[in-house]
């Protein structure tokens, strides 16, 4: 019953896993989502499990969970900094042309 529990939180991880390595802009708005919901899927049966099993038999699996949770994080992580970066260049070019605009209407 708990291995089960396990593989399929795995197979949801793994599933959060791929869909972060296939997001884009294109994208974003099918898998966002699914992301999402996954990742809230893992956090109740993880709540389930706390529920259920003593922490001595859930840190059996530690190790495999710790390892995926860390790789997602770090994803999350690199998407949020492109984002920012994204953002601050955008910014920067209606800052020049908001500039253009001033130096335009001085002449």
């Amino acid at each position: 019953m708990l291995e089960d529990i396990v593989k399929n939180i795995i197979l949801l991880l793994d599933d959060v896993i791929l869909c972060l390595n296939m997001l884009d802009e294109n994208n974003f708005d099918e898998l966002y989502p699914r992301i999402v919901l996954e990742m809230k899927e893992v956090h109740s049966i993880k709540q389930m499990l706390l529920c259920d099993y003593s922490l001595e038999v859930l840190y059996k699996y530690n190790p495999e969970f710790s390892e995926k949770t860390k790789l997602i994080k770090i994803k999350f992580d690199n998407i949020i900094k492109f984002k920012e970066r994204e953002q601050a260049e955008i910014l920067m070019q209606l800052q020049k042309m908001q500039n253009q605009r001033k130096l335009a209407n001085y002449r």
